[in-house]
């Protein structure tokens, strides 16, 4: 529990301590307030919350018999993510994930790759949805963010070569090159889908801070992407999540 002192004198210590408790509990930023995402929390019928475990409590026996002695798991109502080993959280952190109307899809699969540094490889669902608009509001959009257009022989090709204000851009494939920029961070984790989301790190790191951390475009955004990384090496090495820790050197 942090040990921030009381806002004021409104409300006395032990209620205090229970805001924060239900705010840590409920997955919202603690801050010992009774905010607006805090008060709706607050507003959920008990029942509503009964329902929503039994359902839950469905999911996770379904998907038991599958789980190995060590697995990640992405809660996403509560844009969270959990490493698991031998049945006890080891890590959670917060996460962003995907926004309403595009929203991150619910699977089961293996981790089977790390890339550091990588490249991002626009989806054309982004191209088609976002940066078409970008570049009708700021031509200098794909310099600014290093991504460089290819056409189906690898050919670079410039932007002033698209029409922006048509689909055409869907035609050809975008790639963003390592750096501060990179819409991935510095990490990305791979896992088999046929969805084409991951997990991956993002130099947005302000939206963790956020109560509701619904902003991606499926993808999951992971806080602490380098302790989510052990979990994957641990499992490889056959190692415990400490001294996998130390052999990576974080």
């Amino acid at each position: 529990m942090p040990t921030t002192a009381r806002l004021d004198e409104t409300v006395d210590a032990d209620t205090d301590r229970a805001i924060r408790a239900f705010q840590a509990r409920h997955g919202l930023i603690v801050t010992g307030e009774v905010d607006e995402a805090t008060f709706y929390a607050m507003s959920v019928p008990a029942a509503d919350r009964l329902n929503q475990l039994y359902l839950n409590l469905q999911r996770v026996q379904r998907l038991a018999p599958n789980l190995s002695d060590r697995y990640v798991v992405v809660n996403i109502p509560a844009a969270s993510i959990e490493a698991v080993e031998l049945g006890t959280v080891a890590q959670r952190h917060t996460a962003v994930v995907g926004r309403a109307d595009r929203a991150t899809p619910i699977l089961d699969s293996k981790i089977y790759q790390i890339n550091f540094n990588p490249y991002w490889h626009v989806p054309k669902s982004i191209i088609r949805r976002d940066l078409t608009k970008y570049m009708q509001e700021d031509p200098e959009y794909l310099t600014k963010f290093r991504i460089h257009i290819y056409d189906s022989k690898g050919n670079e090709i410039q932007a002033n070569q698209i029409d922006w204000t048509t689909e055409e851009a869907v035609n050809y494939m975008f790639r963003q090159e390592p750096g501060a920029e990179n819409s991935m961070g510095h990490v990305k984790i791979n896992f088999h889908n046929k969805y084409d989301v991951y997990l991956h790190d993002t130099p947005t790191k302000s939206l963790f801070g956020q109560n509701a951390r619904f902003h991606s475009s499926g993808c999951v955004r992971v806080s602490a992407v380098n302790e989510t990384r052990v979990l994957v090496a641990a499992r490889q090495w056959r190692l415990g999540f400490e001294q996998c820790r130390r052999r990576l050197q974080l």
